[in-house]
């Protein structure tokens, strides 16, 4: 029976120089066939290569040699189970590859949606903000408008009143040199005089003014003239008695540029003027009163 004997070309096999690098970068996944697996199974199965530790002592490189050998073999069989399954993974890649794809696409386009949806949303916001603006602005012109109606119905009731006052207001402007004229005589002359004489002389100074042309009221009453209602309601507040001579003698008084002296037998003068002057720290003196000179000299320094 003949047998084949490799003995020989082996050992020029691995006589080369790179030969070590030839088996470390073997290329096992394209050169490794069922063909050869089978060949060299004949030599794997044999008692030789089952014979580990025998085969170590009789040649440390021939059991290198063939632990590479089995170790391609079982590596052929393993690669050939497991190629289906890589098979499965390429094509499981490719579709998840392929899907990932598709998932960016509709991932791009939901974020385009978004975006859009997050423009509307904030016009939407914007505008709901407008339409409150101009509901407020509305409630108020509506309000301004209703508040201008009314004060229109009441200034139409008022136009009557308004008519009557003009007229009179007229009258009055055209009756001012005189009035101011009596006004100023009896401010200047008639302060120590009774009311009746003061009658008298302003009936006389009246007829004088119609003899010469000067416009004037023909009953005059000094109060009518300089006199501010106000004022006397607040003059009527401190003690001024409400008689229509009291009033003349407090507008004289309140006009006049000089310092008047006021006959008072009663007192009334004097407790108006000291109630109404109480707010301003009025001090009172007599020649008698002992402080009567300091009082005076810090009156006259600080008011």
């Amino acid at each position: 029976k003949r047998e084949e004997n490799y003995w020989p070309v082996a050992q020029k096999l691995m006589a080369n120089p790179n030969f070590l690098k030839d088996i470390q970068e073997y290329d096992r996944e394209a050169r490794l066939t069922e063909k050869k697996i089978e060949k060299i199974g004949v030599y794997t199965k044999s008692d030789i290569f089952q014979k580990e530790d025998e085969l170590r002592n009789v040649s440390a490189v021939a059991f290198t040699m063939s632990s590479w050998v089995s170790a391609m073999e079982k590596f052929y069989w393993v690669s050939k189970e497991v190629q289906p399954l890589r098979e499965n993974l390429a094509s499981a890649q490719k579709k998840l590859g392929e899907v990932e794809a598709a998932l960016k696409l509709k991932q791009a386009e939901l974020k385009a949606v978004e975006d859009e949806f997050r423009k509307v949303e904030t016009e939407l916001r914007d505008t709901q903000d407008r339409k409150e603006t101009l509901q407020r602005e509305y409630d108020l012109c509506s309000l301004k408008l209703e508040r201008a109606r009314k004060l229109n119905q009441g200034l139409g009731s008022e136009k009557s009143r308004w008519y009557d006052s003009s007229i009179l207001l007229t009258d009055v402007l055209k009756r001012l040199i005189g009035d101011v004229l009596v006004s100023a005589g009896m401010i200047a002359y008639c302060g120590p005089f009774t009311s009746l004489f003061r009658n008298g002389l302003t009936s006389d100074w009246v007829k004088v003014c119609n003899e010469k042309n000067i416009p004037s009221s023909p009953i005059f009453k000094l109060e009518d003239v300089l006199g501010d209602q106000v004022k006397i309601r607040e003059w009527q507040t401190y003690g001024l008695p409400s008689d229509s001579f009291s009033i003349e003698n407090a507008i004289i008084i309140s006009k006049t540029s000089k310092w008047p002296l006021n006959i008072d037998p009663q007192g009334q003068a004097n407790k108006w003027i000291k109630s109404m002057e109480k707010q301003h720290n009025l001090h009172t003196i007599k020649l008698t009163d002992s402080t009567y000179m300091r009082t005076l000299e810090n009156c006259i320094q600080i008011g």
